[in-house]
């Protein structure tokens, strides 16, 4: 082998060895940002509390969402959206997820219309999480039991005291439990839920708003 193809090897090597470092680089950030998606609500929980927003009128008209979310490492966001009735159900529908910040900022709000500030406000974390567990509280009294996926979503409020909000939150509508029957409830489902109403509170110790036959 000439000199100058002992060289031009040389370079080819040089070349090979850095594409190396790059790739393994790449692989190591990869393997971090997905096993840091995976850590659990729980373990993020100390993470510094990034948004806390709820819908506006859902102590007036009984059902609205709630999200609450932290900031974590590697410009990632941990968030909580929940679908919460205060009048009867509690904790409907839970999400939870690890994700960008861009992807957050974007395409999250975007899907739940948490850009419009006419229909959202600003919370205290305290008052989030009193209102989200005074309903599941407030439900599995009527023997109503919260999402499944509330039980993981719940880990990241953390140590977010609920006590430390002083304002009262009340469960139901004029001291009654009201169903209002949601667009995916269907018949039967409606009639069993209204069956355990009855059961818990007599016939007359509800409202309810459904389409039953």
């Amino acid at each position: 082998m000439s000199k100058s193809d002992r060289k031009q090897q040389k370079k080819i090597e040089r070349k090979k060895a850095k594409r190396k470092v790059i790739i393994a680089k790449k692989m190591v950030k990869s393997k971090d940002e997905s096993s840091f998606v995976a850590i659990d609500a729980e373990k993020v929980s100390h993470y510094p509390v990034y948004e806390c927003l709820v819908s506006r009128e859902i102590l007036d008209i009984g059902i609205g969402n709630v999200l609450f979310s932290r900031i974590l490492p590697n410009d990632k966001i941990a968030v909580i959206i929940l679908t919460v009735d205060v009048y009867c159900l509690g904790v409907k529908n839970a999400f939870y997820r690890v994700i960008s910040k861009a992807e957050y900022n974007d395409t999250l709000r975007e899907q739940h219309n948490l850009k419009d500030k006419i229909q959202f406000a600003e919370k205290e974390p305290s008052w989030i999480r009193k209102l989200v567990e005074g309903s599941v509280s407030y439900a599995k009294n009527l023997g109503f039991n919260p999402h499944p996926d509330y039980m993981k979503a719940r880990m990241l409020f953390g140590d977010v005291d609920p006590n430390e909000c002083a304002e009262e939150i009340e469960f139901g509508k004029g001291g009654k439990p009201f169903y209002v029957a949601g667009p995916r409830e269907n018949f039967t489902q409606q009639k069993t839920i209204i069956n355990q109403l009855t059961r818990v509170c007599g016939e007359d110790g509800f409202e309810y708003m459904a389409f039953i036959q």
